[in-house]
């Protein structure tokens, strides 16, 4: 199978503590459950650091930001040429 992209979480989670070091990866564009299932993973670039939010809720934002983040520098190294100008 082909490489798939994906949003790859390794650590603890700040936000709800007690909870063990965990490896979370979300696969862009697929709707499905991976649970149980091997995968490998190679990491590219570290979009932030670990930190606690003050709810859930700006826990979401933040993981949406980095899923927008994500994929804009994945189009970026799809077309390298192609540089946004600010």
């Amino acid at each position: 199978r082909a490489p798939r992209r994906a949003l790859v979480w390794v650590g603890t989670n700040a936000t709800f503590p007690g909870r063990a070091h965990t490896v979370e990866v979300h696969v862009l564009g697929f709707a499905g459950d991976l649970y149980g299932f091997r995968a490998e993973v190679t990491a590219d670039r570290l979009l932030r650091t670990q930190r606690a939010f003050a709810s859930p809720g700006e826990l979401v934002e933040a993981m949406r930001q980095d899923e927008r983040e994500a994929r804009s520098l994945l189009a970026e190294s799809r077309h390298p040429h192609e540089r946004k100008v600010s």
